[in-house]
């Protein structure tokens, strides 16, 4: 996941692990507004570079 605040004062990258996109904006939005949401999906390169490196 990918966080920014308005004029890129703020930018979060977030590993959900198992938790679901939907969690994790309930959490933000009690806390602030969320103006922007990427989802950020590896590719089969950075799967198989993250597999080898175990």
């Amino acid at each position: 996941a990918n966080f920014k605040s308005l004029n890129n004062e703020l930018k979060l990258e977030i590993q959900l692990g198992t938790a679901l996109p939907n969690e994790l904006l309930q959490v933000l939005t009690q806390r602030g507004q969320v103006t922007h949401f990427v989802e950020k999906i590896p590719s089969v390169n950075d799967i198989f570079i993250q597999t080898v490196s175990k």
